[in-house]
């Protein structure tokens, strides 16, 4: 089974995470699914996907976040 894997362990991957990232994901998800505990649905992230200011704040967050290995806090609420 891991004869698959060989061989992978040494590419890169790309994890960065762009402003185009951020809005190209979030203008193509549905307005109404509720996304977390606070209260925050989609719609929130869709209106910031069609700001290049706000779109790149939430890209370096999530970018950081993900390269850090340290969640942001609304991530752990499910």
């Amino acid at each position: 089974m891991f004869e698959m894997f060989e061989g992978n362990s040494k590419k890169a991957v790309n994890t960065e995470i762009t402003a185009t990232d951020f809005k190209t994901y979030w203008r193509k998800e549905k307005e109404r699914t509720a996304s977390s505990v606070s209260g925050l649905h989609f719609s929130h992230y869709k209106a910031a996907a069609e700001s290049d200011r706000i779109s790149e704040i939430h890209a370096i967050m999530t970018h950081m976040a993900f390269n850090r290995g340290v969640p942001l806090v609304r991530w752990t609420k499910g």
